[in-house]
């Protein structure tokens, strides 16, 4: 998740709360900045603050979703006004927030957000039963620093990187 725009200190309290629940949560001053890291990050959601210290908002998205359709973008506003959300659905953002926003109301638009998404057939993906039954196999264990890996893998595996895991011989690491 990326946070664009809006006040440091905020995007920081923000950015801290959401980081307990999303795999990645990163934030961007502007649409500038945000461009640069979308280069060489992939984010399957933004939070933009509706008015951006350098570019319009609504204009930056627009020409953003022309680039990457996937991405959802949700957009934090100070007042919700039927135009702003009219124009803001109609370039794409799939969610209008008020602001100030919580680390909760965003978690429950995620939420929302991330189940529709779900919901989509994928040719990818294993049936429910297949998967859980295939990860029930892969690890073995169920102390406090087992349930943490499991934890660790749920929250980086979405992301698109590689992962180097590391310890001693003979420790399962396959």
């Amino acid at each position: 998740m990326l946070l664009v725009g809006g006040d440091p200190a905020y995007r920081t309290r923000l950015r801290s709360g959401l980081g307990k629940h999303v795999a990645l949560v990163d934030s961007a001053e502007g649409g500038g900045k945000a461009t640069k890291l979308l280069e060489r990050c992939s984010f399957e959601f933004l939070v933009v603050n509706a008015s951006l210290p350098d570019l319009p908002a609504l204009e930056w998205i627009n020409d953003l979703l022309a680039k990457d359709a996937s991405v959802k973008v949700l957009l934090a506003a100070d007042r919700l006004d039927s135009a702003l959300v009219i124009e803001a659905m109609r370039r794409g953002v799939v969610d209008v927030l008020e602001q100030p926003l919580d680390t909760e109301s965003v978690l429950v638009a995620l939420r929302r957000h991330a189940a529709s998404r779900a919901a989509a057939p994928s040719a990818t993906r294993l049936p429910d039963a297949a998967n859980r039954a295939a990860r029930e196999r892969e690890l073995i264990g169920d102390s406090r620093q087992m349930r943490e890996v499991r934890d660790l893998i749920r929250r980086i595996a979405p992301l698109p990187g590689t992962v180097l895991v590391e310890g001693e011989t003979g420790t399962g690491k396959e």
